[in-house]
């Protein structure tokens, strides 16, 4: 039983990095918010420096003009999945307490759209 656990773990998270992969995004481990992100925010991030928070949970992408150039993107929330509309016509999915790095000579994030899903 724990190893069909562990399988469809890593089947999971196999098709999420296969997912990111295509959309020019890693998604990375849960970890400890970066500084300046609190619950139950997705924030954007240029190295050090916020750009932008979002918290809203739309049915529409929320325009994001300052985020635009962001390099990571850090889901906060505890189980709300954010999509993450990019400039190459990819969405790329950010699952609960996830960190998304972009590729920042590329792509440029031209929307959000945060989901009451908890999976991607």
């Amino acid at each position: 039983m724990r190893a069909k656990a562990i399988r469809r773990a890593a089947g999971a998270a196999g098709a999420l990095a296969l997912a990111a992969g295509l959309s020019g995004a890693t998604v990375a481990p849960a970890q400890a918010a970066p500084s300046g992100c609190p619950y139950p925010y997705v924030c954007f991030y240029d190295g050090p420096y916020v750009l932008g928070k979002y918290k809203d949970v739309t049915s529409y992408y929320q325009s994001v003009s300052r985020s635009a150039k962001a390099t990571t993107v850090y889901n906060t929330r505890n189980d709300d999945v954010a999509y993450i509309r990019l400039s190459n016509g990819n969405v790329a999915c950010v699952g609960p307490k996830q960190r998304l790095a972009l590729n920042p000579f590329n792509i440029r994030v031209t929307g959000i759209k945060i989901s009451w899903s908890a999976t991607c």
